[in-house]
């Protein structure tokens, strides 16, 4: 089992280098033109700093699996206290937005935004069990780092967080090269006054006069917490219901569980998350193909060794 471990470290390792790399980015655009609000930092570093303590404790007591839960935490909340922050700096950048592209591909998939909003807002027993699945992801997240880890599916848990990190900064870096202003401009969803006038910023959700902000530069705040999800293209929601989904199809009792709270994450991404059609088979794409490099990666990493967790049991 030491041996297992060991290789098992080594992608702890690489997870915490993927922090780093994008933590080295936050602090090139503070260099820049960005200021960090580095208050908001402080929460995610101490409780990362603590986890790891704890997982380094009982990876000495070789209490593997309580150690991969605390480490595999510690990983997500770093993470993700960097990954938003870069998709600000990324949204920066501008660029011509593809919002017309998009709204053609809907079209040519035979989508209609309007139609199914209307559709959905009729129904409120849909609408309600769409809204709960869309804001499923934070506890996801953490949940199934924690089955993974208690169940022992330690080789599926690294997988599973790599694929997260490495699909994030997929995402950024995806909607940085095709940007987009998002359904409110392309519908003019929010459009007010007599005459159908474009909103003022304050008239926009949060969402969509953050990315206006930081496309005409006039935000540039970088903070930990409270960020908002401005990625369109691909959507990073379907892309992370597809991941939780696969990582706890093994887990006997949970698997289905796990695949109608993710159906419905990912069928709430359009109206729900206010996205195209068309970017959630982008971010299914993104998902799938994250999770077979990271596979493929992972299992060249455990070869040096026959290792019986190459296979995750189900239980």
């Amino acid at each position: 089992m030491s041996n297992d471990w060991t290789r098992l470290r080594v992608l702890d390792t690489l997870a915490w280098a993927i922090v780093g790399l994008v933590a080295l980015c936050i602090l090139a655009a503070v260099a820049g033109p960005f200021r960090a609000e580095w208050k908001g930092f402080l929460p995610p570093v101490v409780t990362g700093v603590i986890l790891s303590l704890g997982a380094a404790y009982y990876s000495r007591r070789e209490e593997h699996g309580i150690s991969s839960a605390l480490s595999g935490t510690a990983l997500m909340v770093c993470f993700s206290a960097v990954a938003i922050p870069l998709s600000y700096v990324v949204a920066s950048f501008g660029g011509a937005a593809h919002d017309q592209a998009l709204v053609s591909a809907d079209r040519a998939l035979g989508f209609d935004w309007r139609a199914t909003y209307t559709w959905i807002a009729a129904r409120p027993v849909l609408q309600l069990a769409l809204e709960l699945g869309y804001s499923s992801l934070i506890p996801q997240t953490i949940v199934c780092v924690l089955i993974l880890a208690f169940t022992g599916h330690l080789v599926r848990l690294r997988i599973f967080i790599l694929a997260f990190m490495i699909s994030g900064v997929a995402t950024i870096a995806i909607s940085g090269l095709f940007p987009a202003e998002g359904i409110w401009h392309a519908y003019g969803i929010y459009s007010a006054g007599p005459n159908g006038a474009m909103p003022t910023l304050a008239d926009l959700p949060n969402d969509f006069r953050v990315l206006y902000e930081l496309r005409h530069g006039l935000l540039r705040t970088l903070a930990a917490s409270n960020g908002e999800g401005i990625i369109s293209f691909p959507s990073y929601h379907t892309c992370l219901g597809v991941l939780f989904a696969t990582a706890l199809w093994p887990v006997r009792y949970v698997r289905w569980i796990g695949v109608v709270i993710n159906g419905l994450l990912i069928a709430s991404v359009p109206v729900i998350g206010n996205h195209y059609f068309v970017d959630v088979p982008a971010g299914i794409a993104v998902a799938a193909a994250t999770w077979f490099a990271v596979s493929v990666v992972v299992t060249r990493v455990l070869r040096s060794g026959e290792t019986a967790m190459l296979v995750p049991k189900s239980i």
